[in-house]
């Protein structure tokens, strides 16, 4: 993973970005991984658990390295921490397949909560 994480990573990491890495709403990104559910199942064998958690590092330090700006390299990290567990996938049993947003729970509403 680390080997993975390390071609979108470079030496020119944010470092600002290190103590949301800690927060309770982004450590429950750890556990929520990017493929809904499928690395879980027969349908595929991942080399490696790519979670919710290493996406949105990977989009930070993506948005830095095109922008060098603070707050979209933030809100780039923090991005995915409204996602369920399964994703867009529900949003076909909500009917929202089209606009993907009822599955995605308000920023502000997680990280008040947590």
């Amino acid at each position: 993973m680390k080997e993975y994480l390390s071609i979108f990573i470079d030496k020119d990491y944010p470092k600002f970005i290190d103590k949301y890495l800690t927060t309770n709403s982004l450590n429950g990104l750890k556990h929520i991984t990017q493929f809904c559910g499928c690395d879980y199942t027969n349908l595929y064998s991942p080399l490696f658990k790519y979670t919710r958690f290493d996406h949105s590092l990977v989009v930070a330090n993506m948005t830095w390295h095109f922008t060098h700006d603070k707050k979209e390299t933030i809100m780039a990290l923090l991005h995915d921490i409204g996602t369920t567990c399964f994703a867009y996938c529900i949003d076909y049993v909500f009917g929202d397949y089209l606009n993907q947003g009822s599955s995605e729970k308000s920023m502000t509403e997680v990280i008040k909560k947590r």
